[in-house]
């Protein structure tokens, strides 16, 4: 029980990666993949170095 807890919240995590991330240059599907693959906690702090998606004309 602990470990499906564990695993559903390190998944809601790296949601929450993906939606803070959808308005950067990796979009919701970067960050929510890197977050998975790494840790949400340096997703956290790749989203804060990222640079915002450019705006388009």
């Amino acid at each position: 029980m602990v470990t499906a807890t564990l695993i559903f919240s390190y998944v809601l995590l790296c949601l929450l990666m993906g939606i803070a991330g959808r308005n950067r240059v990796f979009g919701f599907s970067g960050y929510f993949i890197f977050s998975l693959l790494v840790t949400p906690l340096i997703g956290l702090l790749t989203l804060i170095g990222g640079a915002p998606r450019p705006k388009r004309r």
